[in-house]
């Protein structure tokens, strides 16, 4: 009742091209999975460049960028607060094939569906879903200054955007027990940046005999 068959695919498309001074890369990709829990998928948009450049004899210049959103529609297959009844795989190895499932409580006094604590209820009923935006830009300048010695400066930066949100509906047996349901929200932004200079010089040495 709580397994399926996954599926996942990728589609992506690229296009490339450039000549002896320049060079560059466009690519864009989806991905769509379903796990093999019911309820549990996962979906990827996704664009990437990259873009190389001979400014000069001497100076090239490089840039990447990547951007992605995702979504999770996540299963608990394991707790997620203390105290929280089992996860979907060992409850259903431990729940008894000769319970209902599906089976709810029913309150005398208005009809609310009340708390099953079996993993099929768990599977459909209980959300947990996180959206998740990820940017990230690089830029390199690289000079040959002499013969043998190159200087380069690169920079970065980097987004992200994750928010993450759960419930427990009253059908739940978490969510019976807070009272009337047991919602959870979270959003976490990050912000990075990195810069890195290098001088490398490179020769020969022969020794005579």
């Amino acid at each position: 009742m709580v397994f399926r068959t996954g599926i996942s695919q990728k589609n992506s498309l690229g296009i490339s091209g450039g000549s002896d001074k320049a060079r560059y890369y466009v690519g864009a990709a989806y991905d769509d999975i379903k796990g093999t829990i019911i309820g549990s998928e996962f979906k990827r948009y996704s664009l990437n460049s990259n873009f190389d450049a001979n400014l000069s004899n001497r100076v090239t210049l490089s840039n990447s960028f990547i951007v992605s959103s995702t979504k999770s529609d996540r299963a608990q297959t394991g707790d997620i607060h203390a105290g929280d009844q089992r996860g979907i795989i060992s409850a259903a190895q431990a729940y008894s094939p000769l319970s209902l499932i599906g089976q709810v409580w029913y309150n005398d006094f208005n009809g609310i569906l009340k708390g099953s604590d079996d993993p099929y209820t768990l599977a459909t009923k209980f959300k947990d879903q996180e959206n998740v935006i990820n940017i990230l830009e690089n830029l390199s300048l690289k000079w040959n200054i002499l013969k043998g010695l190159d200087v380069k400066v690169s920079g970065g930066a980097q987004y992200v955007n994750d928010e993450r949100n759960m419930y427990y509906p009253i059908t739940t047996q978490r969510g019976y027990d807070m009272g009337s349901g047991a919602a959870f929200a979270g959003k976490n932004e990050s912000m990075y940046f990195i810069n890195e200079n290098t001088a490398t010089y490179h020769t020969e040495l022969h020794k005579q005999t």
